[in-house]
């Protein structure tokens, strides 16, 4: 490099500087190398504390944010801030610009953003109509998220949502939303559900769910649920899939000194008809940390013996790898997700036998005492 430093260095030192976009602009001016490298490190998080400094380096004439920015994070999270308005009016200069997450309120008359590949949306849009007339102009988009997005008005399909060829799709909503019409013209490898609320409902996650998996057929490879029941979901469709990730299967009570592991007694049903349908070879399972004392469950959960046997079928012989993510809590451990994953891999020799032909693996989750700005 023509600065003398190493590569190597220098993509620690821009790691190092990857929350401040000022001084990663200094870095593109240095000289082309530093120019080509930072161009892959540059993320700028907007909130209502940095907004205003952020304006006045973008609106500096020798600014390289325009073209070197790689993702773009704008977080304003109340109805009555309007500080982001004009980084949203700025998103067509973005041209070079792969990812971008909004989780604010979203004025009508967005932006078209063709050259975008990856979006995360969470907030309210004036209106169905240009919620759906934004996402009708993303042609090269890959990766969509879409958590709580919500309208000021009643969504009123068949307005047509845009046919979007993804490679993952992850969707969270509660009651109220239509699904059904943002899901049905998606086709993605890699799926995400969180459906909260609507497992009651007779025309809800029971019909959605399994509608939209006939639809993706043997494209799927990837499938994440976080809905509140999963055992009426039949695969019969999806022999292709191979990853399965299920939210808050496993409960792990911690009072005092005993500590007691549980399966939701919905999970079985569902990994059997899985196994029945696809060749799964990974596994992963969320566990979320909890303390009560004697704890009430709707129905009776399975006791973790009785599901390591389960597991041990020969019908789970493909599966080479089951993961944990071991979530905090804010009573337990200190709501420490690391700490709560550490306790639940001291537990693993005794409760889950290993297997010369399976990996088990525990990662840590979501800890509840993280404050995000």
């Amino acid at each position: 490099m023509a600065s003398g430093i190493p590569p190597e260095l220098f993509e620690v030192i821009v790691e190092q500087l990857s929350d401040s976009p000022k001084d990663l602009s200094v870095c593109n001016l240095v000289c082309r190398e530093w120019l080509l490298l930072a161009r892959n490190y540059t993320t700028i998080h907007l909130s209502t504390q940095n907004i205003s400094g952020v304006l006045d380096l973008l609106e500096f004439p020798t600014t390289t944010l325009f073209y070197s920015l790689r993702r773009l994070d704008i977080f304003a999270w109340y109805s009555e801030d309007t500080a982001h308005l004009p980084i949203l009016q700025m998103l067509p200069q973005f041209k070079r610009l792969p990812a971008l997450v909004m989780w604010c309120p979203f004025p009508d008359g967005l932006p078209d953003l063709p050259w975008l590949t990856e979006l995360e949306l969470s907030g309210t849009f004036g209106s169905w109509a240009s919620f759906v007339r934004f996402m009708s102009n993303l042609p090269a988009l890959q990766t969509l998220v879409l958590d709580d997005v919500r309208w000021a008005d009643v969504p009123v399909p068949p307005l047509n949502f845009p046919f979007l060829d993804l490679r993952a799709l992850s969707l969270d909503f509660g009651t109220g939303a239509p699904i059904e019409a943002i899901m049905l013209p998606n086709r993605t490898r890699s799926l995400t559900l969180g459906l909260w609320g609507y497992s009651s409902s007779p025309t809800g996650c029971l019909q959605i769910v399994p509608t939209y998996l006939h639809h993706l057929g043997g494209h799927l490879r990837y499938l994440h649920l976080r809905c509140e029941s999963t055992d009426h979901i039949d695969f019969c469709h999806n022999v292709g899939l191979q990853h399965l990730q299920i939210g808050g299967a496993i409960p792990l009570n911690i009072v005092g000194e005993l500590s007691v592991v549980d399966v939701s007694p919905s999970l079985e049903c569902l990994l059997a008809n899985v196994a029945s349908h696809c060749s799964l070879q990974t596994l992963t399972l969320g566990v979320q940390t909890e303390s009560v004392t004697n704890p009430i469950y709707p129905t009776e959960w399975t006791v973790f013996p009785k599901f390591v046997q389960f597991m041990d079928a020969p019908q789970f012989s493909a599966v080479r790898e089951i993961q944990f993510i071991v979530n905090g809590s804010p009573f337990v451990l200190r709501g420490s997700a690391r700490a709560a994953r550490e306790h639940f891999e001291r537990l693993l020799p005794d409760i889950l036998p290993a297997r010369a032909a399976r990996r088990v693996a525990c990662f840590d989750g979501e800890d509840p005492d993280e404050v995000w700005y």
